[in-house]
């Protein structure tokens, strides 16, 4: 079974690859396998993935909270004291590294939803993380265009 990376040591792994040291070196020397560093190193370089990863697991909070109503369809149940986004970014942390964009764009996904005490900061991971803005564009026409019935 494949080792997953936590941050640490991904900032190891960065470290070690700008100061010039070889991928097999570098998967050597931290014990992880040739194709994990590589993985690693072009998901960190490419940012293709991030894009893809939150734009798959921002709601995975959900999951279990519908419930099946007896005149047919779901209701959506919610009883953690957790927000959304947040809740979405600590249950998948349990499974994989996100990088920061990928946390930006899952934490901040429901946009101003969150409230007015959040705007000022929502505002500035816009600036910052435009894949953030993406992830909620994409949310909000899927909800309000797409799955409508």
């Amino acid at each position: 079974m494949a080792k997953h990376m936590t941050l640490e040591e991904r900032k190891v792994l960065e470290a070690r690859y700008n100061a010039g040291q070889s991928v097999p070196g570098i998967a050597n020397a931290m014990g992880f396998s040739f194709s994990t560093i590589y993985k690693e190193l072009k998901r960190g370089d490419t940012g293709k993935m991030d894009m893809l990863t939150a734009a798959l697991l921002h709601d995975v909070c959900k999951a279990g909270k519908y419930i099946a109503k007896p005149e047919g369809g779901y209701r959506y149940r919610d009883n953690r004291m957790l927000g959304h986004g947040e809740e979405s970014v600590i249950l998948i942390q349990h499974w994989m590294y996100l990088t920061e964009k990928e946390m930006l764009a899952i934490r901040w996904h429901m946009g101003a939803y969150t409230g007015q005490q959040d705007w000022e900061t929502l505002s500035k991971v816009y600036d910052s993380c435009p894949e953030a803005l993406c992830i909620h564009m994409a949310d909000m026409i899927a909800t309000h265009i797409m799955e409508v019935e």
